[in-house]
């Protein structure tokens, strides 16, 4: 997909305008920016990321973030990773 740059500008426009109003949706107690910010700064350095932190992000993905009562595939280990 190519964009002009009058496109480029019009598309961060509309973004802009409309993004506060998007993420005043976003389920904050279900899923806190807390982690995400955690995680951004491990996972940009990959070599030292372990199993136990990609394991916590994909719970916080799936909706169990911090939560005892996963359904038992979700509680399941991420293949490779136990």
């Amino acid at each position: 997909m190519n964009f002009n740059e009058n496109k480029k500008k019009a598309l961060t426009t509309y973004i802009n305008d409309h993004f506060d109003g998007q993420m005043s949706h976003f389920p904050y107690a279900k899923y806190p920016t807390e982690p995400l910010e955690l995680w951004l700064r491990q996972f940009s350095d990959p070599s030292t990321v372990r199993p136990e932190t990609i394991r916590e992000a994909l719970f916080w993905r799936c909706g169990f973030w911090q939560r005892t009562d996963a359904p038992y595939t979700q509680k399941q280990p991420v293949r490779g990773l136990d």
